[in-house]
């Protein structure tokens, strides 16, 4: 949907965004196999206590790494041309996006590793679709800034429908608020006493 001189922009952006996505996926591939082991296991409690942990490093860096674009996003994109520095809306709205994805944890990967492959395949279809519609509809109006926020639009699309599975199906909030779990059982030891009294 996007002009040539468009999509070389949007290209340059999206290239620089997916760095944050990088070091993300680079964390998920050394912790999986341990995921897995815990699942096998049974061993939810640890399996959220990893999980939790895990999305807290990465959403902490993705936020790092949005802070970092939206100050020198237009210095790093100069490295691609002059011309490329009308991409820095889209390199913000696109770094957004991969902080809403840190901000979930792994879900696609925790679902397609316990047997929930064809609710992803449907989300990831849903989403498709979703995609098209919008960048149909903004990007006649919005351009390069339209493409943008349709990528965060089918981003939080996703993290909420693969959210609400995790939850519902697993019982594991992967998300950044999956911290309050394992605060709640650090305390829980501390709550007997109290209840005995």
């Amino acid at each position: 949907f996007l002009n040539p001189d468009q999509l070389a922009l949007f290209n340059a952006s999206f290239r620089v965004a997916v760095l944050i996505a990088f070091g993300m996926q680079s964390i998920d591939a050394i912790l999986l196999p341990r995921f897995s082991r815990l699942y096998a296991a049974k061993d939810r409690v640890n399996l959220q206590r990893l999980i939790a942990l895990t999305t807290q490093l990465k959403f902490w860096a993705s936020v790092c790494g949005l802070v970092i674009f939206s100050v020198f996003g237009k210095d790093i994109l100069a490295y691609f041309g002059e011309e490329f520095i009308q991409g820095y809306d889209a390199l913000k709205l696109l770094s957004l996006a991969q902080v809403i994805r840190a901000a979930v944890g792994p879900l696609a990967q925790i679902l397609s590793l316990t047997g929930h492959h064809a609710y992803c395949l449907f989300v990831s279809i849903l989403s498709t679709l979703v995609m098209l519609i919008l960048n149909y509809a903004l990007i006649g109006q919005f351009g390069l800034v339209g493409a943008a926020f349709t990528v965060v639009v089918v981003i939080s699309l996703e993290s909420i429908l693969l959210s609400y599975a995790s939850i519902t199906r697993l019982g594991i909030d992967s998300s950044v608020f999956g911290i309050f779990y394992i605060i709640k059982a650090a305390l829980q030891p501390l709550k007997k006493p109290n209840t005995l009294l």
